[in-house]
């Protein structure tokens, strides 16, 4: 199996069905893989555990038998020994989120338009977007910040007379990390890290203005961080409404590991550092739909 960043990518022009057929290829391999990648990591976990209880184990017996001091010394050594003789594969996991955003939002196209072909680019594999932090060796100050902006997810469909859907989403991951040295009575090292993640999801709706009209709006609302803010500009063959939303989710890591860190945010079921579910950019699409009538029809002419 494939295991490179950027392998499980899809580009191209398509019918919505092929497309079905291709993302559910790629989404059962990223499963597949994940899953591979967290029985060898709970196996190695398990057997790590294992060793450090029984240096625990021979270190107290050690030390009811000789010395106490001897004792805590062998149980140390032995833990330390099996923390790097059992340690676990990197936590380098792609994701399912995209694959699962992408396979819902073709779900949606193709009960719109079953036939219609699909321009679509997208990124699966979620590790290519974030940025490579880490912190110097030794136990100075430092501080690091990085940010990394990716592009994974486009598209358009021209299915329905009349109408051009795109959509285009944009993602911003900041990783930041501080070591600080204090000294006071002792010499004391904290490390802390912060992960932020920034979406912005836009959609275009190109309208034919001799197959629909808009609906007046009146006392339009002031857009909120967060909230989504819809633009109707005019063009000569009609109108192009284009609505976006953005969002930010920030939280603090556990550890200077980011990878390990984001691991254990997944296996926590916080998909919102993940990006955002297909229904936030799908409720935009319905933002678009829902300013648009049918275009009345020409008067005819008197006899």
């Amino acid at each position: 199996m494939a295991d490179i960043a950027g392998s499980y990518e899809l580009k191209g022009v398509a019918p919505v069905e092929e497309w079905k057929k291709r993302i559910a290829g790629l989404s059962a391999q990223i499963h597949a893989r994940d899953t591979e990648l967290k029985r060898k990591r709970s196996a190695m976990k398990k057997k790590r555990n294992i060793a450090m209880g029984v240096a625990v184990a021979i270190g107290a017996a050690i030390g009811l038998w000789t010395h106490p001091v001897a004792g805590i010394v062998v149980a140390i050594a032995g833990m330390i020994g099996a923390a790097f003789a059992f340690k676990p594969p990197a936590a380098d996991f792609v994701g399912e989120e995209r694959a699962i955003f992408v396979r819902d939002l073709v779900a949606l196209l193709s009960d719109v338009a079953p036939g219609g072909a699909l321009k679509l680019a997208a990124q699966l594999d979620a590790r290519r977007g974030l940025p490579p932090a880490e912190l110097p060796g030794g136990s100075d100050n430092a501080i690091v910040s990085k940010e990394k902006k990716e592009d994974w997810l486009s598209g358009s469909f021209a299915a329905i007379p009349g109408l051009r859907l795109a959509w285009h989403i944009t993602e911003w991951r900041t990783v930041k990390l501080a070591r600080k040295k204090v000294v006071r009575r002792k010499t004391k090292i904290k490390v802390k890290a912060k992960f932020a993640l920034a979406t912005r999801l836009a959609v275009r709706l190109d309208v034919d203005r001799t197959l629909f009209a808009l609906k007046p709006v009146q006392n339009p609302q002031r857009a909120q961080d967060g909230d989504s803010t819809l633009d109707v500009r005019e063009r000569p063959s009609g109108w192009s409404l284009r609505a976006r939303r953005d969002l930010v989710q920030k939280t603090q890591l556990w550890t200077a590991d980011v990878v390990d860190s984001l691991a254990t945010l997944r296996e926590q079921g916080k998909a919102e550092y993940f990006g955002q579910p297909a229904a936030s950019l799908i409720n935009l699409m319905k933002l678009c739909e829902g300013r648009l009538l049918p275009a009345a029809a020409p008067a005819k002419a008197a006899s």
